[in-house]
């Protein structure tokens, strides 16, 4: 403990005839301690968990995930309660290298000119 105490350059503890004694620091310094444990903890059953469960990872649009998969969701993990599925989801803009992209607008005014044809 002192060598840890050295180490971090403040007092974990008073050292009492009949015991020890957290100070102040030691005491703020358990509450991060008790945290990181718990966490670790956590992490262990998590893993532990999940040994021998199958994953299914998918990527998808925003909106085929919110209109398409989630509805069905808690069926599927209700039918298949040992399969961990993961859901990403995906935007991905079109890459227009040197070309101008076709906007279709009617009605408007773009640039000063009317917008009844593509652009």
């Amino acid at each position: 403990m002192r060598s840890l105490e050295e180490s971090l350059q403040f007092s974990l503890f008073v050292r009492l005839s009949a015991g020890i004694q957290l100070t102040q620091e030691g005491g703020q310094l358990l509450d991060y301690v008790e945290r990181g444990v718990s966490l670790i903890e956590t992490g262990i059953a998590d893993i532990r968990a999940k040994q021998g469960r199958r994953q299914f990872n998918i990527r998808v649009s925003p909106w085929f995930a919110v209109h398409c998969l989630l509805p069905g969701f808690s069926d599927f993990e209700a039918r298949y309660p040992q399969v961990d599925f993961n859901v990403r989801t995906a935007l991905r803009f079109p890459d227009f290298p040197g070309k101008r992209p076709m906007l279709p607008f009617s009605g408007a005014l773009v640039s000063g000119r009317s917008a009844t044809n593509s652009y």
